[in-house]
């Protein structure tokens, strides 16, 4: 019961100014970008199921605009000079297999729940996830690009029927999960039980077979923060400088707004690319690397990230791909912002370019990983049959040419 007080002490002092949320939270600006290609710019005044509202100040003088969420494409928060989203090495994320990633730190697992402790935001509670929902846990998250993107695949598209421990020194230990506690983790072998530390493990791979996910009846809220994590809510609502919402894995979550970098609502007019199935690929080998476009991360398997800026949305190609979707006349424009991954590390060096039915409408300077984001400006498609996104190899080859479309979607018409 004290540790309970304690934590709603510490939440209502986050909620009243103290903790991460200063007073500068009272000037926290967000830029809500519209299907029509109209933006506003204010403070969140309130969210709920169907709209936001933003209020703007010019001169003095406040306006209030409501926006329906069915219109909207996403919220971000405007740059200031001490925010920043911090790189996800060295500590331990979880991967849910509705799509979250969280960057917490897992105390203890039993039989029904994993608990955890927002690794960065210290003041808020633990959170509680149904043992079902999770995916994994990269208890270290390594520097080297290549070595992020394993570690992800591995968490994520695991198969085997079994739980499964590595080792930081390469050992694996596969059987049944009994639990962790107090810093020790244990779990039955074919050889028996075996306790490993957490201090000492890569990464824990939960059994496939028992890990579900329910579908979401309704819009779906996805939230990027600061640290990197990335929930998906339903029943988000907004006021004052908290986000409420129950993730979809059924644990209810209060987030300060000052942390939120981005937000996005499923169900409306924009619609993300990397959803839209029917499409066809072409990938260049070269001379003897082939690597797949991967949706909704970068090309190695890691996080969608420009120049420190990670994405919600997204396709990460390497040079010398060609994606082609067909278009059936319902959608009404195309957008996005491209760049090379930060993976790259400065390095690397492509052209992008977009084409309607084999014609190019659109493509941008060589850019490196040293390169500013470039945006797409909103590509019509009236009367197009096929939307073609190339990324051509320019001065370095194919050397370290992680290519991104974020915030790539699909407007659909009216």
């Amino acid at each position: 019961m004290k540790s309970r007080f304690l934590y709603c002490g510490l939440l209502f002092a986050w909620l009243s100014g103290g903790g991460f949320v200063s007073s500068a939270s009272a000037q926290l600006l967000f830029r809500a970008e519209q299907s029509d290609g109209e933006a506003v710019v204010g403070q969140i005044v309130s969210l709920s199921a169907d709209e936001i509202t933003l209020e703007s100040k010019t001169d003095g003088e406040s306006t209030k605009t409501t926006i329906a969420l069915s219109r909207l494409i996403h919220l971000k928060q405007q740059p200031r000079d001490r925010w920043k989203i911090l790189p996800p090495v060295g500590r331990p994320w979880v991967f849910l297999a509705t799509g979250d990633r969280l960057c917490i730190e897992p105390s203890t697992i039993d039989d029904s729940e994993l608990t955890a402790q927002w690794s960065r935001f210290e003041a808020l509670p633990p959170l509680k996830i149904p043992l079902e929902a999770c995916r994994g846990i990269a208890f270290t998250f390594p520097s080297d690009a290549v070595k992020q993107g394993l570690i992800v695949s591995s968490v994520t598209g695991r198969t085997d029927k079994s739980d499964l421990i590595v080792l930081r020194n390469g050992d694996r230990l596969q059987g049944e999960l009994s639990g962790l506690t107090e810093g020790v983790a244990e779990i039955e072998t074919s050889l028996g039980s075996v306790k490993p530390k957490a201090r000492l493990i890569e990464r824990l791979v939960f059994n496939p077979e028992l890990v579900f996910a329910e579908k979401p009846d309704g819009p779906v809220t996805t939230v990027l923060l600061s640290d990197g994590s990335v929930l998906k809510l339903k029943e988000a609502t907004a006021t004052g400088l908290a986000l409420n919402g129950t993730m979809l894995a059924g644990t209810k979550v209060v987030l300060p707004l000052e942390e939120i970098h981005e937000l996005t609502v499923s169900g409306g007019e924009a619609v993300p690319l990397a959803s839209v199935s029917s499409y066809s690929k072409t990938v260049a080998s070269f001379p003897d690397t082939k690597r797949p476009p991967r949706a909704g991360s970068n090309v190695l398997g890691g996080f969608l990230s420009l120049r420190g800026r990670p994405a919600l949305t997204g396709l990460g190609v390497a040079g010398g791909t060609t994606l082609s979707w067909e278009l059936d006349g319902s959608w009404k424009s195309f957008q996005a912002t491209c760049g090379v991954d930060d993976a790259a590390r400065g390095r690397g060096s492509v052209i992008f370019e977009v084409r309607l039915d084999d014609k190019s409408v659109w493509h941008s300077e060589e850019l490196t990983g040293e390169s500013q984001p470039v945006p797409v400006p909103p590509v019509d498609l009236a009367g197009a049959k096929t939307l073609t996104l190339r990324v051509e190899y320019a001065q370095q080859g194919n050397v370290l040419d992680y290519a991104d479309w974020t915030d790539a979607v699909l407007i659909r018409g009216e």
